[in-house]
Formats: structure tokens, C-alpha cells, sequence
């Protein structure tokens, strides 16, 4: 299996890319990961939040594979421990036969169209984040996953 973390958005703020690089080259170690930038519609100014999250959907949904699975992250989504998502990601690697793309919205979030037809909504915390801090959340998250199944001594319980 590959990762594949897709976003909606650019970058913002130098330190969440340096963050995001920092814990995708830590990815490495354990899977290939790739990270891509979906380019939000650049009509945006006219359009209303829900017009904007199905010109997304439609964008994020072109570039999917046959055997790609994908796994939304909605702040809506259900809420799982550090551990269960190390359970979910060892799962996906013996089931996902392409990708598993861990998609996150931008700042409106995502369309009912993707979360209806994902593999399951995750919300990374009540607490409510930037879509960049979530970016940054998601790949540190990912990496504590990793070294939990590879038990090492990142995560402490």
C-alpha cells in the first residue's frame, strides 16, 4: 500500500511546510507517502462554500484510481486514539490494494459527495483547527501510527 495525503490549499505559513516536510520524510521510513496539493477553483470569490466544496469533490474525485480507497478528515468525522489509528492504518495495508488517501479540505471543508462515498470520516480532535494546523496534525499523527505498529519508543503511552 501507498499513503497519499491530499489538501485542499496551498501553503500559508513557512513553519507548517517546514512541519509537514519534517514528518513526511519520517513517513518515508515506514511507507512510500506522497503529499499533493489540490488547487481550489480559482472562481472562488464567486462562489458560495457549497458551490466550492463540489468544484473540489469533482477535482479530487478525477484523480482517483481504481483500488484507491480514501479516508476523510471532517470535524464531524468519528474521533479515534493515536493507537486506533495505528490499528486502521495496519488494517489498510493488508486491505487497501492501491492508495490510501487521507484527504483534507479546505478552509470550508469537504462535500457530503466525498464523505458519503469514503472508507470512514475522521476527526482529528473536538477542538476546532486551520486546515493548516490539520495538515501538520495529520502527518505527525501518521508517523506516531508508524512507530507504534513498528513499536518504537516515539509514543509513550
Amino acid at each position: 500500500m501507498k499513503l497519499a495525503i491530499w489538501v485542499i490549499g496551498q501553503y500559508h505559513s513557512p513553519y507548517i511546510k517546514t512541519g509537514v516536510e519534517e514528518y513526511l520524510s519520517r513517513l518515508q521510513k515506514y511507507l512510500p507517502t506522497e503529499w499533493e496539493h489540490i488547487v481550489s477553483s480559482k472562481a472562488k470569490k464567486t462562489l458560495n462554500p457549497d458551490q466550492q466544496k463540489v468544484i473540489e469533490a469533482e477535482a479530487v474525485l478525477k484523480k482517483i484510481k481504481p483500488g484507491d480507497k480514501f479516508i476523510c478528515l471532517d470535524e464531524y468525522g468519528k474521533t479515534i486514539s493515536s493507537v486506533e489509528l495505528s490499528q486502521l492504518m495496519q488494517k489498510c495495508m493488508i486491505e487497501v490494494p492501491g492508495r490510501l488517501i487521507l484527504l483534507i479540505g479546505g478552509a470550508y471543508g469537504l462535500s457530503d459527495i466525498l464523505l458519503k462515498q469514503s472508507l470512514m470520516n475522521l476527526s482529528l480532535s473536538k477542538l476546532t483547527f486551520t486546515h493548516q494546523f490539520a495538515w501538520l496534525i495529520t502527518v505527525e499523527q501518521l508517523y506516531r501510527a508508524m512507530t507504534i505498529l513498528a513499536n518504537e519508543p516515539y509514543h509513550h503511552e
